[in-house]
């Protein structure tokens, strides 16, 4: 899911539980907005349901919800995980999705310093043609940025971990 430019985070708590998916709204935007490098606000989805959201609208997100990383699901990414610059982190769990794709999928873990580690996971079949997980260490993500005023120097992280920057919930 994404971004709304319906409400805020705080608005996504009044959601009522469980409830039927409307057409238009929060939850639908919550479910199934998609990011696109090539939208700059938002525009329609293919999806024919929510919208397709950019960078800028990301930014506002971001600032209004005081939020300096989104991770979001629910778009399939070939590698398990991809960065869309330092706000946005999208993560795809299902390996060979619906067994028509290749794809990897990823975990996330993020330690008490905020630092996110990724795990990729992928399917190979053996010899009798069943299929088994692997996992692998995935190199680090991007670095976001730190605005001048607040960084300071740190000992370089491991190449596991990216540290991520202050105020991340």
């Amino acid at each position: 899911g994404g971004i709304s430019p319906r409400a805020t985070l705080a608005d996504s708590a009044r959601i009522q539980r469980p409830s039927a998916l409307p057409r238009h709204g929060l939850l639908t935007d919550l479910l199934w907005a998609d990011f696109d490098p090539l939208t700059d606000h938002y525009a329609q989805s293919h999806r024919n349901i929510s919208h397709k959201f950019g960078q800028r609208a990301l930014k506002r997100f971001c600032r209004l919800n005081d939020l300096a990383l989104l991770i979001r699901s629910h778009q399939l990414v070939h590698q398990g995980f991809q960065f869309a610059g330092p706000r946005l982190l999208t993560l795809w769990t299902a390996t060979g999705y619906n067994n028509e794709f290749t794809n990897a999928g990823a975990i996330c873990a993020i330690d008490k310093d905020f630092r996110l580690t990724m795990k990729v996971l992928m399917r190979e079949a053996d010899e009798d043609a069943e299929e088994e997980l692997v996992s692998r260490q995935a190199p680090a993500p991007p670095a976001p940025p730190v605005p001048a005023d607040q960084a300071h120097p740190q000992p370089p992280p491991p190449t596991h971990a990216t540290p991520a920057p202050p105020n991340t919930r």
